[in-house]
């Protein structure tokens, strides 16, 4: 990915396109660009977050599977936001099963990168925390 004033230019994720340079700059030397094939599991109910994903496009949904083999989808996200959102408040562990359903790319970062910058810089704290309240509004509207 292109430094600084390019980097803008090469990030399709709005959560991440919205950061100010600063933020971004810290974030940018551990993003990772990964592709996300449909059916991949990002991560397992009860499963440890190894990584935090910002999809640049395609659609992942967050599932809970229930105890008959079915699963109910209680959230999506799409290049608006990121997956692993329980990291920002210090979870270890996915609530929910997060499986792509649209094809695309991502950008993924290790959690520990990610815990550690939102723990150093307030204002990222606060943007990411804004996405998660508006998660938080998604997924009581579903249900």
């Amino acid at each position: 990915m292109p430094r600084n004033g390019d980097a803008l230019s090469s990030i399709h994720n709005r959560l991440l396109s919205r950061l100010k340079p600063k933020q971004l700059d810290r974030l940018h030397p551990d993003l990772e660009p990964v592709h996300l094939q449909v059916k991949a599991i990002l991560h397992e109910r009860g499963s440890r977050l190894e990584h935090a994903y910002f999809p640049q496009s395609g659609m992942v949904s967050f599932v809970i599977p229930l105890k008959d083999g079915d699963a109910v989808e209680v959230g999506t996200v799409g290049s608006e936001g990121m997956v692993g959102i329980g990291l920002l408040v210090g979870a270890e562990r996915g609530l929910h099963e997060a499986m792509v359903q649209i094809e695309g790319e991502a950008l993924r970062i290790p959690a520990a990168k990610l815990t550690a910058a939102v723990e150093e810089d307030s204002l990222l704290r606060l943007h990411l925390g804004r996405y998660l309240e508006c998660f938080r509004l998604q997924v009581a509207q579903t249900a």
